[in-house]
């Protein structure tokens, strides 16, 4: 049942995005030509390193958010659309691929996936209309809580554990609650792997069994946020993504998914894992800075005189 769902979502965001992309043909048009072959490079080898990392459970909203940003391959308004219109269908692929190898609790997996993709939803009503500093604050905030977790988990904090499957009672309540905060969470790109892995193991679950948790969550709420973007970009007379780089993600996480998955219990990555907490600092620190000064977006300002236009918004 949960196979279906996942299936039969990303099929309708699939439908929806294509039909953004037809309903203003011309506008993609001239959004595929803005950055040139350079921007296109950077969108493609992101996708390919951090879909990877993803698929092996490192996650990767918040590096491809410090990517986009250092790199300056979007502006800061389009990021968590861009990743939610880019990853929804290797998302999709991945999340499938460990619910079948690995015999999670069904109703611990069913009320989390379930009550993720309500939190999704209500959060697409109100996330995406945040003005860019406003979001540049809730992306800084929110990724420095996640790296701080991070850092948690390589000391050994919230990597207690235990031998469960699943969750029941209280603690079963607790993380449908998390689950729902990480729903609306995900409308401004932020990831649900580090909370979620943090969670399950203090609640006493196997780590192993995080990942069917965090792939299918991920995948539920990418998938539902992103009809709501396709839905409203397709209604706007601006898009609230970027089209280009949402494209060659999409069209480019495929291969990295089937290889992570391929060697995902064969790889130290600690030292990795150090690399990319120091980057999210960096990109946390940054977008709050950035938002309490209220500075320009140069990205959007570049890319709206490529394309003849005045509002960077």
């Amino acid at each position: 049942m949960i196979d279906a769902i996942l299936i039969i979502l990303f099929i309708i965001a699939l439908i929806f995005t294509i039909l953004d992309f037809k309903d203003n043909k011309s506008q993609f048009k001239a959004e595929m030509k803005v950055g040139g072959s350079g921007k296109t490079i950077k969108s493609i080898i992101i996708s390919l390193v951090f879909t990877f990392l993803d698929t092996i459970g490192i996650g990767c909203y918040a590096p491809m958010t410090a990517c986009f940003k250092i790199f300056k391959v979007t502006r800061d308004k389009y990021i968590p659309g861009t990743l939610m219109m880019g990853c929804f269908g290797w998302n999709a692929l991945s999340a499938l691929m460990y619910i079948q190898g690995i015999s999670v609790d069904s109703v611990t997996l069913a009320v989390t996936l379930i009550v993720s993709a309500i939190g999704a939803y209500v959060g697409g009503f109100f996330i995406y209309k945040l003005d860019v500093n406003k979001l540049r604050l809730g992306m800084g905030f929110v990724l420095f809580i996640v790296a701080i977790i991070m850092v948690l988990g390589l000391l050994g904090i919230t990597g207690v554990g235990g031998d469960s499957n699943g969750v029941e009672g209280i603690y079963l309540v607790a993380l449908a609650a998390i689950a729902f905060a990480l729903g609306i969470l995900t409308n401004i790109g932020i990831g649900v792997y580090a909370p979620m892995l943090a969670v399950v193991t203090l609640f006493g679950m196997q780590a192993d069994f995080a990942y069917p948790l965090m792939m299918g969550c991920s995948s539920i709420v990418t998938t539902v946020t992103a009809i709501h973007f396709a839905q409203e970009s397709r209604r706007s007379e601006r898009p609230l993504y970027d089209r280009k780089t949402a494209l060659w993600i999409m069209l480019t996480g495929w291969a990295a998914v089937i290889a992570g998955y391929s060697v995902v219990t064969s790889i130290s990555l600690d030292t990795l894992k150090i690399v990319i907490v120091i980057v999210i600092f960096y990109t946390a620190f940054m977008m709050i800075y950035q938002g309490f000064k209220k500075t320009a977006d140069k990205v959007a300002e570049m890319e709206d005189a490529e394309m003849g236009l005045t509002n960077n918004e």
